[in-house]
């Protein structure tokens, strides 16, 4: 297969990218289209180590790239802007995307003097460092620095990668509109075998996964004084790290509620969704408010699981799905009413989840598309 004609390099000096799952993917669909790709990471795609055969690839290459995850001091933001500015002024080719993996970092980071092009694309994944419904003085000197950065990046050319309207909207107050680009957030490969006809979920009773980070935004406290009433399953599972401000208000929990509180790899991960009931996300409003694309509900909808989503999740569902129920956020009341309808039709639920939620997320969050999208956002040459 010949290569595409433009390059590739992703910069995530931190390793997070929001989630390194996306890192991985688009590594593998660059590997299968033949585009040159580096990748500057502290850690390493598996990818990259080698290609079909155990063969050493010679179009992807990794280069350690390593600056704190958050940039809390002078010295951590200088980190990153020298590394970023650095990045984009070695990597500056002709035929080259450049894509910087977290744009809400690099304006953490204070970054004026970033060179950037219309060859430069930024992934943003929430809009709370622009946000203007914030009443501390601080905040908003913060925010303010921090639209002249992104104006300054917009008047150069430069272009952006948004996964919601909100954000997009947010947005357009500060780039213009063609300089935009929504893109679903890449869950999973197109020929990942949940998508196909063969890929079966086997829960073991009736199993509630409350997947991800517990967060203090994700409602998880919300969540577990609603299951002390006694909503009829099985098994709660929370699988992911738990904050230090959620792990203080725990209180007395459910027998079946687990809590893991650990970092998961992959296998166990993707094991988890096949084994649950009903994903049930009851993030609290100010999730809406900062524009941010749920990874979980996209693995849910990929893994043909029911959901049970707040009405801040609900804009990101298909138009019409019939594989969710949505409750009010905040409300122990609505959830537990949401519960009780949920597991009451966990068969028609599963049914619309498994035909619609699958083929929503084969149609619009793919690597393959997101990779698609990288390269076609810079205007053609």
């Amino acid at each position: 297969m010949a290569s595409d004609a433009r390059s590739l390099v992703l910069f995530d000096p931190s390793g997070t990218a929001h989630s390194f799952n996306a890192i991985e993917g688009l590594v593998r669909a660059a590997a299968a289209r033949r585009i040159p790709l580096t990748v500057l990471s502290p850690k390493r795609p598996e990818a990259i180590a080698s290609g079909p055969g155990g063969a050493t690839r010679t179009d992807l290459r990794w280069e350690r790239c390593e600056v704190a995850g958050v940039l809390t001091d002078r010295a951590s933001r200088h980190a990153h802007r020298r590394a970023l500015v650095d990045a984009i002024h070695e990597t500056a080719t002709p035929g080259t995307v450049f894509c910087d993996m977290g744009l809400g970092r690099t304006l953490a980071s204070r970054g004026p003097g970033i060179g950037a092009s219309p060859a430069t694309v930024f992934v943003t994944h929430q809009t709370n460092a622009i946000d203007p419904r914030i009443d501390t003085f601080k905040r908003r000197r913060y925010i303010a620095r921090n639209v002249r950065v992104l104006s300054s990046l917009g008047r150069q050319g430069a272009q952006f990668i948004v996964h919601t309207p909100g954000t997009r909207d947010r947005m357009s107050d500060f780039v213009p509109g063609a300089q935009l680009h929504l893109h679903g957030w890449p869950v999973v490969s197109a020929d990942d075998p949940c998508l196909g006809p063969d890929w079966k979920p086997q829960p073991d009773g009736t199993v509630l996964l409350f997947a991800g980070s517990a967060r203090i935004e994700k409602g998880l406290l919300t969540l577990l004084d609603a299951v002390r009433t006694g909503p009829s399953f099985d098994r709660l599972i929370v699988p992911g790290r738990i904050p230090g401000n959620v792990r203080a208000r725990l209180g007395d929990l459910d027998p079946r509620v687990e809590l893991w509180d650990r970092w998961l790899d992959p296998d166990e991960y993707r094991e988890l969704f096949g084994a649950a009931s009903l994903v049930v996300l009851p993030y609290r409003d100010r999730y809406e408010a900062h524009g941010t694309y749920s990874s979980v509900l996209g693995e849910a909808l990929a893994a043909g699981r029911p959901v049970l989503v707040s009405e801040p999740l609900r804009p990101l569902l298909p138009d019409g799905y019939g594989g969710a129920v949505s409750v009010e956020p905040d409300s122990v009341t609505s959830l537990v009413q949401g519960l009780d309808q949920a597991l009451d039709d966990l068969p028609g639920l599963e049914r619309a989840a498994m035909a619609d939620g699958r083929a929503y997320i084969a149609r619009h969050h793919t690597y393959e598309q997101y990779l698609t999208g990288i390269l076609e956002a810079p205007p053609a040459t």
